[in-house]
């Protein structure tokens, strides 16, 4: 089903084709940002179609709340655009961590419908983080910091100021499960230390985890939370869904 371009308005568009897909057309009126921004890039494609406009819909459902106090980046705006001509190169070099068969084309597609999501990957890749996707979980895309040492941007933080900067940003602070999984591909932080995701009774001690390579090894050990060191940072995961 191809979509009519001639309603004047978003909003009017998404209203008449959802009239068509869906038994009730209100929800189209309660999309959030993330969904009408999605809906507006399908508008513009000469091939948008219903089932596209419906993914969109589905890919926040439920989540209008919790989206209006996401910060987003506009897909037309400098940073998104040097972004994906960043993640374009990088997709076009092999990598160690990322999973064959992702290919450039399907993460942006995904990155353009969670404007949300862009935004945090915007965050990790400006502050140092050389983002890129390691694994594929279902329908969802997994991106982490893979910067030989921690992130530039990030360090000399405790651990509190490292949790609160990963919750502005939008993105997970990397546990030690995913930390030694990533140290097995590639060796990371020969020359710095990480904070990892520590748990609550560790946290409760005083204590948090923190991350390094040890020689040929991994080394996960706790330390005081209070801690500021100019080689010690944070790194982050993001799950991305696919379209």
């Amino acid at each position: 089903m191809k979509l009519n371009h001639t309603p004047s308005t978003l909003a009017a568009a998404a209203v008449a084709l959802l009239s068509a897909v869906t038994p009730s057309a209100a929800r189209a009126e309660k999309m959030t940002g993330t969904q009408r921004a999605c809906v507006q890039r399908v508008l513009t494609t000469p091939d948008a179609s219903a089932d596209a406009v419906r993914a969109c819909v589905a890919a926040k459902a439920g989540s209008d709340a919790p989206d209006k106090a996401k910060k987003t980046l506009a897909l037309d705006s400098p940073e998104a655009l040097h972004l994906f001509t960043v993640l374009e190169a990088r997709f076009s070099e092999k990598s160690p961590v990322r999973p064959k068969g992702v290919n450039f084309a399907a993460v942006k597609k995904a990155l353009e419908a969670r404007l949300d999501l862009l935004f945090s990957l915007n965050e990790m890749e400006r502050t140092g983080g050389r983002p890129d996707v390691i694994a594929v979980e279902g329908n969802t895309f997994v991106f982490a910091d893979v910067s030989r040492e921690s992130p530039e941007g990030r360090r000399n933080l405790n651990y509190d100021e490292a949790k609160k900067m990963a919750d502005a940003m939008g993105v997970k602070m990397m546990d030690e499960a995913a930390y030694r999984k990533l140290q097995a591909s590639v060796p990371l932080d020969q020359g710095t230390w990480s904070w990892l995701l520590t748990d609550a009774k560790t946290r409760a001690s005083g204590r948090a985890l923190v991350g390094a390579r040890d020689g040929e090894g991994v080394r996960v050990v706790e330390g005081w939370a209070g801690d500021r060191n100019p080689h010690g940072g944070w790194r982050g995961l993001l799950r991305v869904p696919k379209l």
